[in-house]
């Protein structure tokens, strides 16, 4: 039997599938609030202080990431583990969670609008995007 650190220690490095990611997951660093308080073991305080927490700045001895301020904003989640470190997250509701949550997507919506002088939206363009292999597959677009 392992023990809370060990199992925490781990947890993000271990699968029963092939591949980087599991579909059919929430992404906590892109999931709201409201979607957070569904899964086992959250309610809406929980589901929040996750967001607030993806949301802060990042602390000093954050390890830099490879994005400028502008690309990246907030303090992404990068392993499922920093979940567990949350004051607000204790490990019975962290061992319900875990099974049901990612931080990584690769499947992304992209909603933009062209407005014209007087901010009145003119044009829509939404599109699904698959970066799971080594190109970027675009799998859905539509511009009206």
């Amino acid at each position: 039997m392992l023990t809370r650190q060990e199992f925490i220690g781990i947890v993000d490095k271990i699968t029963l599938k092939d591949g980087d990611t599991r579909s059919g997951l929430i992404n906590i660093n892109t999931a709201s609030a409201e979607i957070l308080a569904l899964l086992p073991g959250m309610d809406p305080q929980k589901a929040q202080a996750i967001v607030e927490r993806r949301e802060q700045d990042p602390p000093d001895d954050a390890p830099v990431q490879n994005y400028t301020e502008e690309e990246i904003a907030g303090n992404p989640f990068t392993n499922i583990s920093q979940l567990s470190e949350m004051e607000e997250i204790d490990f019975e509701t962290f061992r319900e969670v875990v099974d049901w949550i990612t931080y990584r997507s690769h499947g992304y919506r992209i909603e933009a609008n062209g407005t014209d002088a007087a901010g009145k939206v003119i044009s829509t363009c939404v599109g699904i995007i698959d970066r799971t292999g080594d190109q970027v597959v675009v799998q859905y677009w539509r511009q009206d």
